[in-house]
């Protein structure tokens, strides 16, 4: 008889194993990102599993609860995650966790649930809203690196050469001074387009969940002397992810194209098929635009949510509110973000 459960992966060996088996899973599956998220932010690691007569994981919906006086109580899976669908099996036993996922989020009076991600499963269907405000890109690698090469707009190509000539050099590091580096241009960044910087903590357990145990690392460009941009990867199975991107504004032309050709190498390099680069909404033509001159296949990446999307992460991305926030973030000074991040950020997730 199946036996269903609510686990933290932290605490549950099982989940790494049955993650490992699943062709179909991701880094954000893993339980090094779940160890950075709930080590950083008061959320609560909820995966709804079943586990077959041996104690083996036969599915699994990972989420956490989010418990905010300023957007609610929600359940997501999983915060800050571009994407990470559930890991079902057979209609029976995906509806009879769906059904616990649902019978939690009403006991806990949730807003709503947030599954980023449907993977292909019947069930979710029935009673959920599914959203398409999302897309993602991905690069085949699995070919020669010259046909890489030649697939790339000549715009690419022109940003990689300018960047060489001029003696833009790239490394790989794991060492924390960069990811300070990096922190140091993230904040700028993210003030330039009306984002809130993550919160160094985050950033921190990340290299102590991923970068340090081998399982990420930063790309690190030099220009002259200076660091003009980190860009910071992991990988999981044949999947290389460029999830993370921080740049000096002065010298982006040099430092930022030269960066995703080292994702690209360092892909090559570690025998992956495919690199991630993350989710764009719809409506961002701009950067839809910049990840296909790479050469990037671009994907429908529906979300799901039960009984239905609501508040502010329901509004438009031109939403008066919005449009509000971003600008108090433009005009926040860089040294002021951080602080009001670490109280702040976790509430968005």
């Amino acid at each position: 008889m199946t036996k269903l459960e609510v686990i933290d992966p932290r605490a549950a060996p099982a989940w790494e194993e049955f993650v490992a088996s699943r062709p179909d899973a991701t880094a954000f599956h893993t339980t090094a990102w779940a160890s950075a998220l709930a080590d950083t932010y008061p959320y609560q690691p909820r995966y709804y599993v079943a586990f077959d007569d041996a104690g083996k994981i036969i599915a699994g919906i990972p989420t956490m609860l989010v418990r905010s006086r300023l957007t609610g109580t929600r359940i997501i899976g999983l915060p800050f995650s571009d994407f990470c669908a559930p890991l079902l099996q057979d209609d029976a036993v995906s509806a009879r966790l769906v059904d616990a996922l649902r019978e939690d989020a009403e006991r806990e009076r949730c807003r709503y649930v947030e599954l980023r991600g449907d993977g292909g499963c019947a069930p979710l269907e029935k009673g959920f809203q599914r959203v398409s405000d999302f897309v993602q890109h991905e690069i085949d690698l699995d070919r020669p690196i010259a046909v890489i090469q030649a697939s790339l707009h000549r715009s690419a190509r022109r940003g990689i050469r300018k960047a060489e000539e001029e003696g833009v050099k790239v490394r790989l590091s794991s060492d924390l001074a960069d990811l300070q580096h990096f922190y140091r241009l993230h904040v700028p960044t993210r003030r330039k387009h009306g984002l809130p910087p993550t919160p160094y903590a985050f950033f921190c357990r990340l290299h102590r969940a991923l970068i340090a145990p081998g399982h990420g690392c930063l790309l690190v460009a030099e220009f002259q002397g200076r660091i003009i941009a980190v860009d910071i990867c992991t990988w999981h199975r044949d999947v290389i992810y460029g999830k993370f991107q921080a740049w000096d504004t002065r010298f982006r032309s040099l430092g930022h194209d030269l960066l995703l050709w080292h994702e690209i190498l360092l892909g090559k390099e570690r025998g992956c098929v495919r690199l991630n680069l993350g989710r764009s909404s719809t409506d961002n033509e701009g950067l839809r635009s910049y990840k296909s001159k790479w050469g990037a296949e671009e994907h429908a990446l529906p979300y799901l949510y039960y009984p239905e999307l609501q508040g502010f992460a329901s509004e438009a991305g031109d939403s008066p509110r919005r449009r509000l926030l971003s600008a108090a973030i433009r005009h926040t000074p860089s040294a002021l973000l951080p602080r009001l991040s670490a109280i702040l950020y976790g509430h968005f997730a």
